[in-house]
């Protein structure tokens, strides 16, 4: 098992809670992230080598590390009724926010959105790219599901921004998801909650 057993545990929660809910909304969910792509693909590279021939996972003439393409994949591709087609990376953070590390997937897939699964929010949100703190909306605040995406402007360049999931589906899709999103809040609170055992 990997260096922190608990956050791997709760990342995949977080995952199957997105995969299920966006399957509920109508999406098709594709699994693709690094643990579905990248570890047949080690395990692949490891027997390769034991059994003396060559193998690499190295991008050709790709200055980035090696497969560093790969393991930053995002965790799911949705489609759209319509066949729109979106990069989906889930997060679980127990207080709303995204660091520069959780931020790494928009260096190689700018377009992904980021979906956080949280358990409260504080009061202010800081963005990867910027040391000032933003006030958060009550809309956030309310809810354990956050849309983070990057936003072209032509003044200020590539910024972060965040919105309510129940916002960005209405606003993208016409979806009015409110009951649906409530139902899988509950799984958050059941299954994230850290709890004594007694």
């Amino acid at each position: 098992m990997g260096s922190n057993p608990e956050n791997m545990i709760k990342k995949a929660i977080s995952e199957t809670i997105a995969e299920e809910m966006f399957r509920d909304l109508g999406f098709y969910v594709l699994k693709f992230g690094q643990e579905n792509t990248i570890n047949p693909l080690i395990q692949l590279e490891r027997f390769v080598k034991e059994c003396g021939g060559k193998f690499k996972l190295k991008h050709w003439e790709d200055p980035l590390e090696e497969i560093t393409f790969l393991k930053k994949m995002p965790d799911f591709v949705l489609i759209d009724k319509e066949g729109n087609t979106f990069f989906l990376e889930v997060k679980f953070s127990k207080r709303g926010q995204l660091n520069e590390n959780g931020a790494e997937v928009w260096q190689i897939y700018p377009k992904t959105i980021i979906f956080i699964v949280n358990l409260e929010v504080g009061t202010s949100i800081v963005y990867p790219e910027e040391e000032n703190h933003a006030e958060v909306p009550q809309e956030l605040k309310d809810t354990r599901f956050h849309i983070w995406y990057k936003e072209e402007d032509i003044k200020e360049g590539c910024k972060s921004r965040t919105i309510s999931l129940k916002e960005w589906l209405e606003s993208l899709f016409q979806i009015d998801a409110k009951g649906l999103i409530e139902e899988y809040e509950k799984y958050v609170v059941k299954w994230l909650t850290e709890k004594e055992i007694l």
